[in-house]
């Protein structure tokens, strides 16, 4: 092969192999690959896919990507190995290949492998090979200096809007909406320039009308470098920016949900502005963009985006209120569904038009999942016959339209046909929404849909998840949205005392809501179960993020019998809320921390000893598990693949709540500190409440020894 000088970028995905050799006496190879790129000047660069348990045909997705220059053939070398927990790891079987670079190609190959001698060996290996010569990287980069301007973009009269909503991402391009209401005409030919030219231009579409107002949706795609870059767009008049993510970047991303108000009388509660958590974290963020860190690339909304408990104040239901049994059999007026499109029309626009928030929804792209608010309170946890009265299906199928619209930015049509790329494909009819951003999975699963009094989701609906998961193993971390926190406190005896009774009715529908309610404990467990052995079957930490509570608290999920083979199952637990809402009374925080110390065994059997609690916040001087104040939640990815976790809280904004979680490890002595890196020590032991994740077994032998003293 000729001598050719190239400099350029190379992306590298493994993406499986098949029929390997069995090399385990009892079940199944445990394969991994491991890489070597180099050239004549020697190596490039290396790694290693995860290892795929028990399977003789691994798919592993990783994909890894390195700007290289240099001359000649470059040669790719492919071990493919069998991970052992005693002696040395086996050999599967190899291939080398060798390419000299051209201008751009894009190429999938299949190699049978070969023995370490070069003759034929039992199974083929998968892979996906880019390159993208510097000079067309540098053409990108010189298009960004052409502005992109919308044709014909006319000043219009703008309701709501710019609002940014992130639609999921390739190794090339990072695919954004833009969302804006109008009034009357300009939808079609809106004033928008953006700074960095969408590789295909931007698609405007119409995603729905009511009355004289008109919601549109404006698509695009930005191509991706190794290195973040910062997109400044203008729309209507106004100037925005955005931040893109490098290609190997860590994510920057912000928690939240509960953003209203059940009643508008509980506005007069709150002690500060109704949008400060809001003010801050638009400051913060161009605090973070400003001093080099980059700002924040993601919010992800875990439901209650917007409060429509007041569609009970339409007047044909003017003294009803959610739950209310005598509206099963109610008969709506013929105007009463054009009444409740212009009251969601109301709502969205008047909920996120607000002073800071504005601005948010501008800056950070968002992605969307919705709860009980965005429907009205309650909904799914009422009996059948009030959930399909005529009454409640209107506004149930009025609210889905509307979230479709404003928090997927879709038409219903385009949801329900699963073709946003970001839909959950299988046999379900959830809305449920699946990313990939990096290294970086996200999954938010749609809790309300599907819900009933007898379920939370269809299996279809867990079937269709774990295969997703299964499906994109190159990720290292997994944040699953929830909007009902999973690990959390056991009001059961509560429950049961309000069905006895009768007392405190107004909270039955609340109850449950929860998982730990009886009707939805054996889904829970399964659900509990199966993540568990996900996480440890595809070595991805699972982060689950929920809000609905009002309060903010973090908790664990693990299982004793696995822990000592890593701390892949491990599974941390964070709630943020609210970020708008007031925050319960003191008596009720009180109440939460007398019982929500309790160690719960969630399954004690010969297959598992799963555990959950919520834990303290010890880097506090009250040790609270509680966070009393509105919050919201920051989740900053950082080069060792771990996650420093910070709640900023109503009138303490300066002194956080910290946490972080650790990467992936296997091994035994996972949980000495000695093991760790200088800066994540010095990290763990400033936050001494640092994720057990890290420090698991002095803290699990107390829990297990000394249960009665965690009530």
């Amino acid at each position: 092969m000729e001598n050719k000088s190239w400099d350029g970028q190379l992306i590298l995905t493994i993406v499986s192999a098949k029929n390997l050799n069995n090399k385990d006496w009892v079940g199944l190879s445990d394969p991994y690959c491991l890489f070597q790129v180099s050239s004549i000047q020697g190596e490039l660069f290396n790694g290693r896919t995860r290892t795929v348990i028990d399977n003789l045909n691994p798919v592993w997705k990783t994909t890894f990507s390195k700007q290289i220059t240099g001359s000649g053939p470059i040669t790719l070398k492919f071990n493919v190995m069998d991970e052992d927990d005693v002696g040395s790891d086996d050999f599967l079987g190899m291939y080398t290949y060798q390419f000299i670079p051209a201008e751009q190609f894009q190429l999938p190959l299949t190699f049978k492998l070969v023995s370490k001698s070069g003759k034929p060996h039992p199974g083929e290996l998968d892979i996906l090979l880019t390159w993208i010569e510097q000079s067309k990287i540098e053409k990108r980069k010189r298009n960004k200096e052409t502005n992109y301007v919308f044709p014909g973009g006319q000043q219009a009269e703008v309701l709501l809007g710019p609002v940014l909503l992130y639609h999921g991402s390739t190794q090339n391009l990072y695919h954004i909406d833009i969302l804006a209401v109008f009034k009357g005409n300009g939808g079609d030919t809106p004033l928008l320039t953006i700074n960095t030219p969408p590789v295909d231009g931007v698609k405007a579409s119409l995603v729905l009308i009511q009355g004289s107002r008109s919601l549109w949706r404006y698509r695009f795609a930005i191509a991706r470098f190794p290195a973040r870059h910062r997109v400044c767009y203008t729309f209507n008049g106004g100037t925005y920016k955005f931040e893109v993510p490098g290609l190997e970047e860590p994510i920057r991303c912000l928690f939240m949900s509960c953003n209203g108000f059940h009643d508008p009388e509980e506005r007069k509660k709150l002690t500060s502005p109704e949008f400060e958590m809001w003010d801050h974290i638009v400051r913060k963020h161009k605090k973070l963009s400003a001093n080099g860190i980059g700002g924040y690339h993601l919010i992800l909304q875990g439901g209650d985006q917007v409060y429509a408990d007041e569609v009970f104040h339409l007047p044909f239901l003017e003294g009803k209120t959610s739950g209310d049994e005598s509206v099963e059999f109610m008969i709506p007026p013929e105007n009463f569904v054009e009444e409740v499109e212009k009251f969601y029309m109301d709502l969205y626009i008047r909920s996120w038009s607000g002073p800071h928030i504005k601005d948010g929804l501008a800056s950070i792209p968002s992605v969307m999942m919705w709860d009980d608010h965005d429907i009205f309170d309650g909904w799914g946890s009422y009996s059948d016959n009030l959930s399909n009265s005529p009454v409640y299906q209107i506004l149930w199928k009025t609210a889905e339209k509307y979230y479709c619209a404003f928090q997927l930015g879709s038409t219903l049509e385009e949801i329900l046909e699963k073709k946003l790329p970001s839909s959950l494909k299988g046999d379900h009819f959830g809305k449920s929404q699946m990313f990939k951003v990096n290294r970086l999975g996200i999954a938010c699963l749609d809790l309300r849909t599907e819900r009933s009094l007898h379920r939370v989701c269809s299996e279809g609906t867990y079937i269709a998840f774990h295969q997703w998961l299964q499906d994109n193993g190159d990720i290292d971390h997994l944040y699953l949205v929830l909007s009902i926190p999973i690990v959390y406190n056991d009001f059961s005896l509560l429950e049961k005392a309000i069905e006895e009774t009768g007392l405190g009715k107004e909270l039955e529908d609340d109850l449950k809501d929860h998982w730990r309610t009886e009707i939805h404990q054996k889904e829970r467990v399964r659900f509990l179960k199966s993540l568990v052995d996900a996480a440890e079957k595809l070595q991805v930490r699972i982060t689950i993020l929920s809000g609905d509570v009002h309060v903010g608290c973090a908790g664990v999920l693990f299982d004793q019998k696995k822990v000592s083979n890593g701390n892949a199952s491990i599974i941390n637990c964070l709630v943020s809320s609210a970020v708008v809402n007031v925050p319960p009374p003191p008596s009720v925080i009180n109440l939460l921390e007398l019982t929500g110390g309790k160690v719960e065994i969630v399954e004690n059997s010969d297959q598992y000893q799963l555990i959950a609690s919520l834990y303290r916040f010890m880097s506090r001087s009250d040790q609270r598990r509680y966070i009393p104040n509105r919050n919201y939640l920051e989740l900053l990815g950082d080069n060792h693949k771990g996650v420093r976790c910070s709640w900023y809280c109503d009138g303490d904004l300066d002194n956080p709540y910290e946490l972080y979680i650790n990467r992936c490890r296997q091994g035994p002595g996972l949980y000495d500190l000695a093991l760790l890196s200088a800066e994540e020590v010095n990290f763990v032991v400033k936050f001494l409440g640092g994720f057990i994740g890290l420090t698991l077994r002095p803290i699990l032998d107390s829990w297990l020894s000394n249960q009665e003293n965690y009530y």
